[in-house]
């Protein structure tokens, strides 16, 4: 079910070149504000065991340029 997400959520971003800019620059001061951070392979890793972080943007009508 995430693998499809992921496929939907790429073929979106393709799609829409402004919301792709606007969802990466989202995510990048996620990643700058230490929100989010790459996981060390040998950190928290068992075998057989995946997650997954459910992420899709969000918009509001109201707040054209913004997404959570």
């Amino acid at each position: 079910m995430a693998t499809v997400r992921l496929l939907n959520l790429k073929r979106k971003l393709k799609r829409d070149d402004k919301l792709f800019n606007v969802y990466k620059e989202t995510v990048n001061g996620y990643i700058e504000k230490g929100y989010v951070s790459s996981l060390d392979t040998t950190e928290g890793f068992k075998l057989n065991q995946t997650w997954y972080l459910p992420h899709h943007p969000l918009l509001n009508p109201k707040k054209p340029d913004k997404v959570r």
